[in-house]
């Protein structure tokens, strides 16, 4: 017989499953170039389908929104007035989203985690709290007068602080010498600016700031922008608060109150020039007898300059034609909207004559129509230079005075628009960005405090400070506002920078009334006695 001797060879109708007696084959090499089944081929093929590639899930969506589909794109959290798809906008939103996760895994999700770990509903909840305050403060900022603001009430408080700290620093020099214990400058300074925030005497590493003041002035800020459901959530209320009464505004209080930190900032913003063009000295014996070459080029060279007055002539009057317009029609819009809240008012008023309630358009018309909007701003000039020493610097701010007053109406149009495009979703992003470096410098974690520079070192950042305020100005418009001869320039830029320079206490309470004024600007039924 031919051929390899099976023994048994069958296969069950029923399970169609091979024997044992065939599966041991004679034939080896019929066995080994046997086809694979479809079976075999879906097992052993693991190429059949590509594998999908997994997208990155940020910080934000991962601890904030776990529920969200990947794909979908977070709440804005501001809106600014502008459409949601606008770049600037959404890059706004997704740096507040990442400032926002950085803050709650530093300091929520440490302990929380360790409490419940599989507990995730805290951070979202957390987060839905933060937005509304945000939403709210956005919607009370839009009432605001931010040119009465600017113009008027911040220039007052920062010229009473000046005023205040020249007071103290002449007192030095009187009787108050001989008390005991011996007064300081910012002891005298609390006596004229007594302020239940501020911590006076304190070791060092302490904050100035008392941390119950922020605690409470947060607290009553939720109280006030947050739906009842949510203030009744303790863990929520008390977390919100520790974050940003100590983490941001602590921190941020801690170190702008630093004169060191104020010259360093102030440096970085007036950065030198990259290229300081000498003029050529150029001998004048060759000009002695001038040829027609020579008078050539001073012909041209005189149209050419001629020329490139002219056109910035031009481009500058064009410049403020279109600004003109736009704040126009920045003007119309507010005056449209201001309409439409006084008919409202109307209505409100009709139907409930309890109380008489405070419009926003009459917060927004009462600021900028009564007095000089300059006059302010002027005087605190004025004071931090003492041009009342000076003729030809009190004659110069008169000027400015007169001309200010004159123009007020193109003021009151140009001003609010000109703050309305510094205030751009660009600069906020630029500042959430700063504030993350600052306080999270170690890759997205809190890191230790950087070392503050020695006392030679801050006396360094000084000098540098007023040597460039001095190079700013032309040495023609320095003679007239700093004085007429480089000393007296240099020790007028000096008792400038004095009253911001001395301690951080002394700045401590500048930062403390501007934030009292802003607080009871944005939420002015804090502003009424309970």
């Amino acid at each position: 017989m031919d051929g390899p001797i099976r023994s048994i060879s069958w296969v069950s109708t029923k399970t169609g499953q091979q024997s044992v007696a065939e599966a041991v084959d004679s034939n080896p090499p019929k066995l080994a170039h046997r086809s694979p089944t479809v079976r075999s081929q879906s097992i052993r093929s693991g190429t059949s389908e590509p594998p999908k590639s997994k997208v990155p899930i940020s910080l934000a969506r991962r601890l904030l929104f776990p529920s969200l589909p990947p794909t979908a794109p977070l709440p804005p959290i501001l809106t600014l007035g502008l459409p949601e798809d606008d770049p600037a906008l959404v890059e706004l939103n997704k740096e507040l989203y990442d400032f926002l996760a950085l803050a709650l895994r530093a300091f929520v999700q440490t302990w929380w985690g360790q409490i419940t770990p599989r507990d995730k509903d805290l951070l979202p909840q957390i987060t839905r709290v933060v937005t509304h305050v945000i939403q709210d403060i956005e919607q009370r900022a839009s009432n605001v007068d931010l040119g009465n603001l600017v113009l008027s009430q911040i220039p007052v408080l920062v010229d009473l602080h000046v005023n205040d700290y020249r007071i103290s620093a002449m007192r030095m020099g009187t009787a108050f010498t001989n008390a005991s214990p011996s007064p300081t400058i910012p002891g005298l300074f609390h006596m004229l600016q007594p302020h239940v925030a501020i911590q006076t005497n304190q070791d060092t590493g302490v904050p100035i700031i008392s941390e119950v003041y922020l605690r409470q002035l947060v607290e009553n800020i939720l109280r006030l922008s947050l739906p009842s459901e949510d203030w009744e959530s303790e863990a929520e209320k008390c977390a919100v608060r520790e974050i940003v009464a100590c983490v941001v505004l602590g921190n941020v209080f801690k170190k702008l109150a630093q004169p060191w930190f104020l010259h360093q900032v102030i440096l970085g913003l007036i950065k030198p020039n990259s290229s300081v063009q000498s003029e050529p000295t150029t001998s004048l014996s060759r000009f002695h007898v001038p040829s027609v070459q020579v008078l050539v080029i001073f012909v041209l060279s005189a149209m050419q300059t001629i020329s490139s007055l002219a056109l910035t002539v031009i481009s500058t009057l064009q410049y403020i034609m279109a600004l003109t317009h736009a704040a126009n029609r920045s003007h119309e819009r507010r005056k449209r909207l201001q309409r439409r809240d006084t008919s409202e008012s109307v209505t409100s008023l009709s139907s409930s004559m309890e109380d008489r309630i405070e419009t926003p358009a009459e917060v927004i018309s009462d600021g900028m129509t009564d007095g000089d909007i300059l006059l302010p701003s002027l005087k605190l000039v004025g004071d931090l230079i003492q041009a009342g020493d000076r003729l030809p610097t009190s004659a110069s701010l008169l000027l400015l005075r007169f001309s200010g007053r004159l123009c007020q109406p193109w003021f009151e149009k140009l001003i609010p628009l000109m703050l309305s495009r510094a205030i751009s979703p660009t600069s906020l992003t630029g500042i959430i960005q700063a504030s993350k470096r600052a306080l999270f410098p170690n890759d997205g974690w809190p890191g230790p405090a950087p070392a503050e520079p020695t006392i030679e070192e801050q006396l360094l950042l000084r000098e540098q400070l007023e040597g460039r305020l001095s190079e700013l100005c032309q040495p023609w418009v320095a003679s007239v506002i700093l004085g007429g001869s480089r000393k007296i320039q240099a020790s007028t830029i000096k008792q400038a920078l004095d009253p911001f320079s001395e301690s951080a206490e002394i700045n401590s309470h500048l930062l403390v009334m501007l934030l009292d004024l802003v607080a009871s600007e944005l939420w002015p039924e804090l502003n009424q006695s309970s």
